[in-house]
Parts: structure tokens; sequence; C-alpha cells
């Protein structure tokens, strides 16, 4: 099998969460190697509301396989996007 590029990896995760959730996908705000494949952390919008900065967005951490298939993911921080400042 050939090997992924990370954009590619990044795009495959980012198709399977929404495919999962059936959330927009927002952003992806972390993506890096672990043991077994890969594991990031993909921002969704929830709740899209009038206005833009009063969306509930939620932090989601995936882990990866080495092909870039979803293994396992967990919702962390909701926010509201007009909230600033790093997740505690």
């Amino acid at each position: 099998m050939p090997r992924l590029r990370p954009v590619d990896l990044i795009e495959k995760g980012k198709g399977q969460l929404k495919e999962l959730t059936g959330y927009p996908i927002d952003s992806v705000s972390e993506f890096g190697r672990v043991e077994d494949g890969w594991r990031m952390t993909i921002t969704v919008v929830e709740l899209s509301r009038i206005p833009p900065s009063t969306d509930v967005l939620a932090e989601y951490v995936v882990g990866l396989d080495r092909t870039g298939d979803i293994i396992d993911y967990r919702r962390g921080r909701r926010y509201f996007r007009d909230q600033v400042g790093e997740s505690t």
C-alpha cells in the first residue's frame, strides 16, 4: 500500500468524522503520529446560529490507524465560536 501524505490522512479523517457525527467540519487544530497510527483534533460546528459568532463548536480527538481509518474518537471541549483562549 502506498504511504499516505499527512494532508491525505487529515482529509480522510475529516471525511470519516463528518460521516460518523453528521456535523460540518470547521478546522483541524492538531495532527501527529502516535505509536499505532495518528491522532488529530478536529473542530466541528455542533449548532449553527445567527450570528455565526454564537455557533456552538466542539473539539473531537480522533485516533486513526496507519491507513487513516478512524479507530476511536471522543468529544472534548464545547464552546461558542467567539470564546477566546486555550482549552483547559
